[in-house]
């Protein structure tokens, strides 16, 4: 304190040590516009903590999710099939061209299947279908021997000796057969993957998009080709409006919810930045009717925010929009500190002295900028990347805007002199002023007791409302128009979660996809028992090596003992049958192997389930469809070692409860500190005199959200945390008002209004977490401004 009042005996130099500050800030600013450094991130999974699996799973699931945010499905409907066969192919042209997709499929090429098909030709005799495997080899062998006779003596029977040999049990139909229920709903169509419900038909078109989606200057790129695309093939198949057979095209996927949230942001930023800027325009204009005061509050924000944005960008690498919408409301405190030494500046007058008016109040801002820090600070105790940043942003700019007065405010103001007659030209504020001052005067002598009982009961049957609710969701408004879209596109495709899966790992890769067909072995468990409609594994298509020789030694038995009678019934000659066992005895020493698989077309599909090595383990994913809503599949996890299950939503929401609560024991360790910190100067009494008004605040707001049936979050309890720095601010100024207060009412009226500004405007958020945080805000500020002269000195009343 001494060392700032030294050096600002003489304003030129604390005005030298800014503009150099200032300097820095611009360059670093240009800087980072030229190298891209501290771009803004949309990413709403960047806002949240990291997982607390160990880094290896956490690392896989974080590659299996990443794949999923660069998928999108499109479904085309019509009641036309030859309209919505011509309609995708127009629309897998244009989206080609648009050059934003890696991977496109719109058609299954025959060839594929081709492929496929041999591919897994050589492998027949390793390949068995899910439920051929628990069986016994004298049932398996019948059982393969009935369907082949049946194969047989059907119309599609009709097959070459050479293929009656290679493959008498028909193994590879058996196994494809088996893999039918992956696919879902879906069935391919000459090509065309489709669904006929409803009277229309349904083709999926599934794209993997190119590079880093989650930019703000990516969204808008893609969103736009694909809706454009979308746009001319509706517009080129639907002839006529309301047509019967006309073509309608549904698309899904994150960047759509991405680029929704960045857009609501966007706005909501604009909006609450504006809104709170005009606002304080407003209010310096009509108080102190000239441009001076307005120009320099303006310049104290600019710094600020610009301080707070190279902060946040040089701490964290990016800035999240979030981040934005909260610093936006950074206005209406940052202005708390120049209205203080424009209000001392109009109190003296003539006699201004800018040193002796800084003198007057930086004990007062310096306590106040201590203790909002305080207020901010906990969120850097939160895993929660998101809250990190708003902590880092907000402290940046308060700090800067504190500087901006106690340094360059004096140097502006050192030959100004305050016209006398400024009061009266703002008579609203003095009126207001000496009412609200007169009635406190009366309330404090002697009604005291029974204002209390009557505030008493209603608080607490408000409080006895209060509900919890931790749900991570609430970070992010969700557009009804695309979930709506992604609910459509589920009931056309099957109902594949990708924020709710299973991870398997284990230390080889045929550990892993041993453990992943023991799962699959109790998931289909869970389908005869109606928790699940299916699953997608990718053992199904990659069986083990242990599999592959369980299902050959099986067969071998048959081939042996039960397959001479089949032969027999068939009329082969013992020539053909030598034909056919020397065909199955070569293939003894085969095996699919990961590598090969992943490399052939047979990955196309599915490969995506399959995350290869992370750290010292392998890793592959199972996605669940049609899950029960009362099913607990942490349960069938918890059965295998080596198992998983990542719910992102629902750990995160977890974890928004832990640290709700643990954020609620250092509000009040906050109240603890700050009010030892203040008993330093203000003996004991004193300081609960300060601290008591906040309190109260907040006890009255949780209340009033009570009443008004909000449920509270982590993001109320931050909120909380802001009630108490800010609302300290007030009740030192008071306590350090000295005899005569009315001007640092007046002081605190104008910065009330800025801040119960900025945060009113949070309030409006669409995003139910932002909009709970101002309206906590809100009503904690106001009841603050209200309770405040509960820390005046009593000789001051």
């Amino acid at each position: 304190m001494r060392l700032i009042l030294s050096a600002l005996s003489r304003p030129g130099r604390g005005f030298f040590i800014w503009s150099i500050a200032v300097l820095l800030l611009m360059m670093g600013m240009l800087i980072s516009l030229l190298n891209g450094y501290g771009r803004l991130s949309t990413d709403l999974m960047a806002l949240l903590p990291a997982t607390e699996q160990d880094p290896a799973s956490a690392a896989a699931s974080q590659r299996f999710m990443e794949n999923f945010s660069q998928r999108v499905t499109l479904v085309i409907s019509s009641p036309s099939r030859d309209k919505v066969r011509k309609a995708t192919q127009d629309l897998e042209g244009r989206l080609q061209e648009s050059g934003i997709f890696q991977q496109l499929v719109a058609r299954l090429k025959p060839e594929l299947w081709e492929n496929i098909g041999h591919y897994y030709y050589p492998y027949r005799y390793q390949l068995a279908g899910s439920d051929d495997r628990t069986l016994p080899s004298d049932i398996l062998g019948e059982r393969l021997i009935n369907n082949s006779l049946n194969t047989l003596a059907s119309p599609m029977g009709m097959v070459g000796s050479d293929q009656l040999l290679n493959d008498p049990l028909f193994l590879m139909s058996n196994w494809f057969r088996s893999l039918q229920g992956s696919a879902g709903q879906l069935k391919p169509d000459e090509g065309f993957l489709t669904v006929e419900q409803s009277g229309k038909y349904h083709i999926m078109i599934t794209g993997l998009l190119k590079g880093e989606v989650l930019t703000l200057s990516r969204q808008a790129s893609v969103v736009t080709a694909i809706n454009d695309a979308v746009q001319a093939v509706e517009g080129n198949f639907s002839y006529a409006e309301g047509a019967s057979d006309r073509v309608e095209i549904t698309a899904s996927g994150m960047i759509f919810h991405a680029k929704a949230g960045a857009d609501s942001a966007q706005s909501e930023v604009s909006t609450i930045g504006v809104g709170s800027l005009l606002g304080v325009v407003f209010l310096i204009l009509m108080v102190f009717r000239t441009v001076w005061p307005l120009l320099f509050c303006l310049i104290s924000i600019a710094t600020g925010v610009l301080a707070g944005y190279l902060a946040t960008a040089f701490v964290f690498g990016n800035v999240h929009v979030m981040t934005l919408v909260f610093g936006a409301s950074l206005i209406g405190i940052s202005i708390d500190y120049s209205f203080h030494y424009l209000v001392e500046w109009w109190r003296q007058g003539k006699a201004w002295s800018p040193v002796a008016g800084l003198r007057h109040i930086l004990p007062g801002i310096a306590l106040g900028l201590l203790t909002s820090l305080l207020g901010y600070l906990p969120m850097l105790a939160t895993p929660f990347p998101g809250l990190q940043q708003i902590a880092v942003f907000s402290c940046s700019g308060l700090m800067m805007a504190w500087l901006t007065v106690v340094f360059a405010y004096p140097w502006w103001l050192r030959n100004a002199c305050a016209h006398s007659g400024k009061e009266s030209s703002c008579r609203w504020l003095s009126i207001w002023v000496d009412w609200f001052l007169t009635r406190w005067q009366t309330t404090m002598t002697g009604r005291r007791k029974i204002w209390v009982t009557l505030v008493l009961l209603p608080i607490l049957i408000g409080l006895s409302e209060l509900v919890i609710n931790d749900d991570i969701r609430q970070l992010q408004k969700r557009s009804s128009s695309l979930e709506a879209a992604d609910e459509f596109v589920q009931s056309i495709i099957g109902d594949v979660g990708d924020s709710r899966f299973f991870l398997v790992y284990g230390s080889t890769e045929q550990s892993l996809l041993e453990l992943d067909e023991t799962l699959g072995k109790s998931l289909r468990t869970l389908i005869d028992q109606g928790q699940l409609t299916g699953f997608q594994s990718i053992s199904r298509l990659m069986p083990s090596v242990k599999s592959q020789a369980d299902s050959y030694q099986k067969l071998t038995s048959v081939y042996q003992h039960q397959l001479p009678d089949f032969w027999q019934q068939l009329g082969v000659t013992e020539a053909g049958q030598q034909v056919a066992m020397d065909a199955f005895i070569q293939a003894s020493d085969r095996q699919i192997q990961p590598e090969q698989w992943l490399a052939s077309d047979a990955a196309s599909l599915y490969g995506y389930l399959w995350l290869g090595n992370v750290g010292e383990r392998y890793y592959s994913a199972v996605l669940i469809q049609g899950a029960n809503p009362d099913w607990q599949p942490e349960q069938v996890a918890a059965l295998h070692e080596g198992v998983l299950f990542v719910d992102k939503t629902g750990e995160t929401s977890y974890l928004f409860g832990r640290y709700r609560a643990l954020m609620g024991w250092l509000l009040v360790t906050a109240y603890g500190l700050i009010t030892v910190l203040l008993s330093v100067r203000f003996g004991v009494k004193g300081a609960l005199s300060v601290v008591m008004p906040p309190l109260l605040s907040v006890i009255l707001t949780l209340s009033v959200l009570g009443f008004a049936g909000q449920s509270i979050n982590l993001f109320h309890i931050l909120a909380l945390l802001m009630i108490l720095g800010i609302g300290v601010d007030y009740t030192l100024f008071f306590r350090e008002a000295g005899s005569n207060p009315r001007y640092t009412l007046m002081a605190i009226t104008l910065s009330a209004i800025t801040t119960v500004l900025s945060f009113g405007l949070l309030a409006l958020s669409e995003t139910a977490a932002i909009r709970g945080f101002g309206l906590t805000v809100l009503l904690g500020i106001s009841f603050c401004y209200l309770l405040s002269p509960l820390a005046i000195r009593k000789a001051s009343l």
